[in-house]
């Protein structure tokens, strides 16, 4: 299943009672079944429930193995920036952004201009690092995320 697939199994709005005709729409009754169905009867028991709960379930297994993946390469960017900044320091030449932050002399709450134009550096290298590897706007996709788990927790299965 791929993101797009998620985002459709995960929108509430994609949950009607039976399909729109093609040519007309829904018509004043039907409009008023989809309705009740979508604020109601949707999250009743029945048999076709517990198949909605599990592919929105699954949709959100999805959903975490991606963001894992997406912490698992941020924090691999990370070391790695540490670790060529920590080989830059042992060979004296101190070209690196973040060899500053290898020595016990950084102070992080150093307020001169030197500090802070260095401490500016260094949050821009973070924030390039984390948003290189980006692969959801962590804003949206936690809004979103927080809306479908309480709506997945209000279906009676």
């Amino acid at each position: 299943m791929d993101l797009f697939g998620c985002g459709i199994i995960l929108n509430i709005c994609n949950d009607f009672p039976f399909p729109k005709d093609k040519d007309k729409g829904y018509s004043k009754d039907a409009m008023k079944q989809v309705l009740q169905f979508q604020l109601t009867d949707r999250y009743e028991k029945a048999p076709e429930t517990l198949a909605i709960v599990n592919a929105k379930f699954q949709a959100l297994e999805v959903l975490d193995l991606l963001l894992t993946y997406q912490r698992n390469s941020r924090l691999q960017s990370f070391i790695g920036k540490f670790k060529i900044a920590e080989q830059s320091v042992t060979v004296k030449k101190q070209q690196n952004v973040l060899s500053p932050l290898m020595y016990d002399t950084f102070n992080p709450h150093d307020q001169t201009k030197k500090s802070f134009r260095k401490q500016r550096q260094v949050n821009k290298e973070m924030r390039d690092m984390f948003n290189s590897s980006a692969i959801f706007d962590i804003e949206s996709i936690t809004k979103v995320l927080i809306v479908r788990l309480i709506i997945l927790f209000s279906y009676k299965f």
